[in-house]
């Protein structure tokens, strides 16, 4: 017999805390460049090199993360909602 192996209500809140997160995040994410970029115009030396490639490649995973975050928010949305669902059948 099937059965729900999740709690729909937990799963919608982290899905609604992960949208949350993400938007906050790439705000965050915007302010921080703008005052990486603005350090540059006075930090010019080979430590600001290093930290700058560090920095991008940090960047990019984070990027890579909110992308992949955000495509599975509709799925755990949809997840949550097949659960209830199937409870409410019940």
């Amino acid at each position: 017999m099937p059965q729900a192996i999740v709690d729909p209500e937990e799963l919608a809140r982290f899905s609604h805390n992960l949208k949350q997160f993400n938007m906050q995040l790439r705000q965050s994410m915007g302010q921080l460049n703008g005052q990486f970029n603005a350090l540059g115009q006075t930090w010019r030396d080979q430590e600001h090199q290093k930290f700058a490639q560090e920095y991008q490649q940090t960047v990019k995973q984070i990027e890579r993360f909110l992308q992949i975050s955000e495509q599975h928010i509709p799925f755990l949305q949809k997840k949550a909602q097949r659960a209830r669902d199937y409870i409410d059948q019940r």
